[in-house]
């Protein structure tokens, strides 16, 4: 699937960034899963010059879609909409612990 991981690293990108601009340090995030995947191409080529869009368009309660667009010499090659979530240090350490409950 062309361009899936693309999207994703770049909505990382993209939280690590305005991060740093607001001077605190990148949190842990989870992909959920992603929607309306669609791909002109199964795969890219090695070498060539990936333009990724991504764009936030909802954020509520830590959970966030991105609208991301990849393109190749202007030409949209793949189009996904991904769902995140980036639980407060609370969740984390809670989901940490639960982790380690069930599996001792």
């Amino acid at each position: 699937m062309g361009g899936f991981r693309d999207h994703a690293q770049s909505v990382a990108a993209w939280a690590g960034y305005h991060a740093q601009k607001a001077h605190l340090p990148p949190q842990v995030g989870f992909l959920l899963g992603s929607r309306r995947y669609q791909a002109q191409r199964a795969s890219f080529l090695s070498g060539q010059t990936l333009d990724i869009k991504a764009a936030k368009v909802l954020e509520n309660a830590g959970m966030a879609v991105f609208d991301c667009t990849i393109f190749i010499d202007d030409e949209e090659v793949a189009r996904a909409q991904l769902n995140t979530y980036v639980p407060t240090q609370e969740k984390l350490a809670e989901m940490a612990k639960q982790e380690v409950t069930e599996n001792g």
